[in-house]
């Protein structure tokens, strides 16, 4: 327990040999070379273990470390029984991924007994009782230690549910590396559950490892074999993928949007490898795998023409000073949400919020607020990063009016102090700005018909107005 081992020129035993683990270390055992199970004194059948974890409540993407038969799978685990979709059946809560429907299957226990669980194809499995990591699942059988091919489906969509199919963990970039070719460009990387929303590695983290059993997502280009070597295997040791574990430490600007249920993540990277465009291995566009959850966060281009909405974006590491990066929410309204960052930058991250007209200091506290509507976009929220703190001790400006006829904005106030206006569209581009004296202003918006953001703005007051142009 909380060891490795990596056992040279193969293994051969009587007996039982079983690995032990906790909620939050998966031991690596390596076995370099043939495997063998001898009963020397025919009394004792000899026994290969591996054990892993399905948490009880949440489903967790799981792979077999042996080559085991579902009736074989339950009959060993029947201290912790997998949990039965339905009361009156025999249903299990575990299945492949469905490529055409986008869903999961379901396996059941009289009819699909002998149906084989192949290391290296993910299953989403989960637990009848338990708390989040207190169940074990125990595999028994015969472990993988040469190179595995798993065939990519490319029906329907591309995403496929595949795992690590090896008793040890293995590094995310050497994954990644042997596999380039066969991943989708834009979605290149893994993309896992962690029980309340989805995680992506690419290679700004390839030095994550995957625990044994984890199962995980990679999104095809085209068909062929997803390939895993036995070189991949290290005997460093990991948690998975459920929240909790570590994660590598790099120049980045970590967001989580949170619910009372569900957790979404994005991040923005600073290196060598970034540019303001696409950057293939570097970018990542998020999952969105089965809508399997209304909650959403992720990043956009600063620039007019690619809208593709990242989970891991990478920035050069020449403009970590004033930068500014659209951030993109998908929420139903009236969810209380909460954004927080996870910032090792030498500087200030400011989250704008347009349509209250306010930038909140995420380096201190979080970011909380309620949307009295459906968001599903960008051009709400920004992400800026400052070298020193602002001063936001501004109030709302009083006795203004703003009206909007066809193309005409017309703004009213009770006094002529010096006043800028500045005009947003929902890209977070400026159509815009100038300053404004008298009591009665107006200007004509020629741009295209939509939604624009009016921040009107003095020396101690600023209020933001959402102006539809038709």
């Amino acid at each position: 327990k909380k060891q490795s081992l990596a056992i040279q020129g193969g293994l051969t035993h009587s007996g039982t040999f079983q690995s032990n683990l906790d909620s939050e270390f998966y031991p690596s055992v390596i076995i370099k070379g043939s495997y063998a199970a001898d009963d020397k004194e025919g009394t004792v059948t000899p026994v290969f273990r591996y054990k892993s974890f399905v948490a009880g409540d949440v489903s967790e993407l799981k792979t077999p470390a042996v080559s085991i038969t579902l009736s074989e799978l339950i009959a060993q685990n029947e201290t912790m029984p997998l949990l039965e979709e339905s009361a009156n059946s025999n249903h299990f809560a575990i299945g492949t991924y469905d490529n055409v429907n986008k869903t999961y299957g379901t396996l059941d226990g009289d009819t699909d007994g002998a149906t084989m669980l192949t290391p290296g194809i993910g299953y989403r499995m989960r637990a009848t009782t338990g708390a989040q990591g207190s169940n074990t699942l125990s595999m028994t059988g015969i472990p993988r230690t040469g190179a595995i091919q798993i065939p990519l489906n490319f029906t329907g969509d591309t995403w496929n549910l595949i795992g690590n199919p090896y008793t040890s963990a293995i590094k995310v970039g050497d994954f990644l590396t042997e596999n380039t070719t066969l991943l989708d460009e834009s979605h290149y990387g893994i993309y896992g559950w962690n029980g309340t929303g989805w995680v992506t590695y690419n290679n700004n983290n390839g030095s994550e490892l995957i625990a044994p059993t984890q199962g995980f997502f990679v999104a095809a280009k085209s068909t062929g074999n997803i390939n895993f070597t036995s070189s991949m295997q290290t005997t460093n040791s990991t948690d998975d993928f459920i929240s909790g574990r570590a994660t590598t430490t790099n120049t980045a600007i970590k967001l989580n949007l949170t619910s009372t249920s569900a957790t979404a993540k994005t991040a923005v990277y600073f290196n060598e490898n970034g540019t303001a465009n696409f950057d293939l291995g570097y970018d990542s566009a998020r999952f969105d795998e089965g809508n399997n959850t209304n909650l959403g966060i992720y990043t956009t281009y600063a620039n007019d023409f690619d809208t593709t909405e990242l989970s891991i974006q990478t920035l050069p590491n020449t403009e970590l000073d004033e930068t500014t990066i659209p951030i993109g929410i998908v929420t139903p309204a009236g969810v209380a949400l909460t954004i927080n960052a996870i910032n090792n930058l030498p500087y200030v991250i400011y989250l704008e919020d347009r349509v209250k007209g306010l930038w909140h200091n995420l380096s201190v506290s979080d970011y909380s607020f309620v949307s009295q509507e459906n968001l599903s976009g960008t051009g709400r929220f920004f992400i800026h990063t400052q070298t020193e703190a602002l001063n936001n001790d501004k109030k709302n400006i009083e006795n203004i009016k703003l009206t909007v006829t066809g193309k005409t904005v017309k703004i009213h106030r009770t006094d002529t102090s010096p006043l800028s206006i500045t005009v947003y569209n929902l890209k977070g581009q400026l159509v815009f700005s100038k300053p404004l004296y008298n009591h009665e202003n107006q200007f004509t918006m020629n741009d295209a018909s939509g939604i624009y953001l009016v921040n009107l703005e003095s020396q101690s007051s600023k209020t933001t107005f959402k102006v539809i142009i038709k």
